[in-house]
């Protein structure tokens, strides 16, 4: 949700159509592979509800020693526990600016 990681998935999305292009002039010129890929991409082979399936999957959490740590775990900490792992990761880790991520130069 950072604004400056949708900007950039944005330019992404903008390119999009272009990458599609390119790979249709590569099909007409008789690149099967091209061919194929840009069907999937359409939708018209079966492997696009596998596609998406793969694009959709998101894992969010950390594994330290073998045990997880991810959002439902965090839930039913208590302050003092969320304090303590908030003390050690401050030690443990370098200082990220406020800011968030600098901007990529297009």
């Amino acid at each position: 949700m950072h604004p400056f990681y949708i900007e950039e998935v944005q330019k992404f999305r903008f390119m999009s159509d272009r990458v599609l292009a390119k790979i249709y002039k590569y099909a007409m010129n008789g690149e099967v592979k091209a061919a194929t890929l840009y069907f999937e991409v359409l939708g018209y082979l079966g492997n696009q509800s596998m596609i998406n399936a793969k694009i959709n999957t998101q894992n969010n959490y950390i594994q330290i020693n073998g045990m997880l740590l991810n959002q439902e775990t965090i839930k039913h900490l208590n302050p003092e526990q969320l304090d303590g792992i908030e003390a050690i990761l401050k030690t443990a880790l370098p200082e990220v600016p406020a800011a968030g991520y600098a901007k990529l130069s297009s």
